[in-house]
């Protein structure tokens, strides 16, 4: 199992999740989205085997810290309940059903270790062992 931090953009019209505020009661069930890698021309970036490229690495059981970016803090842990599959919508290449454990604690990246340049770029980023540790202690949550 592991832990990651998904990064959100407040302001994208396209995306299935618009801000913060916008997620499920504890334990409740979401989906994550991971956006459509495209070429200039436009068509969708494909692996050799024909799915679109960019298929997240999450198993059931990992951990994810929301990260709003621009916000420096992450606020709500989630844990993965399904297999990410191929994405029913439009821009849009994969999604993962997760269920929230927590969004009463907030927690700034400084304090898991994890520099902001690091997230800037990144739509997701697996942590390493020691921000996994900081991340137990701060959500009350163990990474197995």
């Amino acid at each position: 199992m592991a832990a990651w931090l998904k990064t959100f953009r407040k302001g994208n019209p396209l995306s299935p999740r618009k801000s913060p505020d916008q997620r499920p009661p504890i334990g409740g069930s979401w989906t994550f989205y991971e956006p459509l890698s495209v070429k200039p021309d436009g068509s969708a970036k494909l692996t050799r085997q024909g799915e679109p490229m960019g298929r997240p690495s999450y198993e059931v059981g990992d951990l994810i810290v929301g990260y709003w970016s621009g916000s420096y803090e992450v606020g709500e842990v989630w844990e993965v309940t399904g297999e990410p599959e191929r994405s029913e919508l439009d821009d849009w290449s994969w999604q993962t059903p997760v269920a929230l454990l927590d969004d009463q604690t907030t927690v700034s990246l400084s304090d898991l270790a994890i520099r902001p340049e690091t997230v800037a770029r990144r739509v997701r980023l697996r942590l390493r062992p020691h921000q996994e540790e900081r991340l137990e202690r701060a959500f009350g949550v163990e990474v197995v």
